[in-house]
């Protein structure tokens, strides 16, 4: 009997230090596994951030491009009408310069004008002046 119960006594005590490693196996992997589905959540949850954040991303992007297009519509119209103002001033200065030259002609018509009246009025001061100094003679010679 004494055998048996040493023989009880060491297949208690192998029996408590099995359920204590199986205990122990059990929490270590408790612990892996919650650690693991730790890790799995945390990576979970990152990848739903990484996702947000490319939409977010996307938006603003979109956005961004939008207004790209405008500012190159923006850019476009601007353009034309910068052509349209450039050659409307060289229209209004070819306009400008045939104005100077026809002013320039008229000016040159009118001083060669005044130059042939300045000429037949002295001409004609002259007569004026010879048939005064006729009339004078004549009427000495009357007297």
């Amino acid at each position: 009997e004494a055998a048996s119960q040493t023989m009880a006594v060491q297949h208690g005590e192998i029996l408590g230090e099995m359920r204590a490693r199986l205990r122990k196996a059990d929490e270590a992997r408790a612990k892996e596994g919650g650690d693991w589905q730790g890790e799995l959540e945390e990576a979970v949850e990152r990848e739903q951030e990484c996702i947000r954040k490319i939409a977010f991303l996307m938006d603003e992007k979109s956005t961004l491009v939008s207004q790209v297009s405008s500012c190159q519509t923006q850019i476009t119209s601007l353009q034309r009408r910068v052509d349209s103002l450039t050659e409307s001033a060289n229209t209004a200065s070819e306009r400008e310069r045939d104005a100077e030259d026809r002013l320039d002609a008229t000016l040159s018509v009118q001083a060669r004008q005044l130059n042939q009246r300045q000429t037949r009025e002295n001409a004609l001061e002259r007569n004026v002046a010879d048939l005064g100094a006729a009339l004078v003679v004549a009427r000495q010679r009357q007297h």
